[in-house]
């Protein structure tokens, strides 16, 4: 069963520019503790710094989704990231780093290319619209 997600930047700021799509929807199940969210100071950064250039009206949602929604946790030490080097591009691998070492079920990112795992790390990388669907059938095998 899918518990801790652990929240990749594009997501974060798909939620907060839409409350239609998949990413806000996850955001929510987060909220209300359907799911655990989480993230990592990097990803905060990066969504402030892209929002505050592109989409400004979106920053206080996107301050409130941090509030209510998800845990913020260190970035990864550069001798851990060492370790997964080969499983996803040097930009991202701080974000597959932290999530392998928050025990993360999944990993939500719209960029599922740039990530390239073992699958016996037990972790996850999908979609937000792909989680979803996931998410659907295994409530309906309850």
């Amino acid at each position: 069963m899918i518990r801790r997600v652990f929240f990749d930047a594009d997501v974060l700021i798909a939620g907060s520019a839409s409350t239609t799509g998949a990413s806000f929807f996850l955001l929510q199940l987060a909220e209300f503790n359907f799911l655990e969210g989480i993230t990592c100071r990097q990803v905060v950064e990066e969504c402030n710094r892209n929002l505050t250039r592109k989409i400004p009206q979106a920053l206080p949602i996107f301050k409130q989704i941090l509030a209510a929604s998800l845990t913020i946790v260190d970035d990864p030490a550069a001798a851990t990231m060492n370790t997964y080097a080969h499983m996803a591009h040097a930009k991202d691998l701080p974000i597959l780093t932290a999530a392998i070492e928050q025990k993360a079920d999944v990993l939500v990112t719209f960029n599922v290319r740039h990530y390239h795992p073992v699958q016996k790390l037990g972790l996850l990388i999908t979609t937000p619209g792909d989680l979803l669907a996931l998410l659907r059938h295994q409530l309906a095998e309850l």
